[in-house]
């Protein structure tokens, strides 16, 4: 997804800070020992931001 947005963004930076967030989050999830369950929410939630 941010290789798809981020060449066309109009605020590389937002983009960037975005990609970090959920990078954060997932190490986090994973952190926590989360199930598969979480990291599909995550990953749900992220495909709606990043569109």
């Amino acid at each position: 997804m941010y290789y798809a947005v981020s060449p066309i963004a109009k605020l590389k930076q937002q983009v960037d800070q975005l990609k970090e967030f959920y990078i954060r989050k997932l190490e986090q999830l994973i952190s926590q020992h989360k199930d598969h369950k979480a990291i599909y929410m995550l990953l749900a939630d992220a495909v709606k931001d990043f569109n």
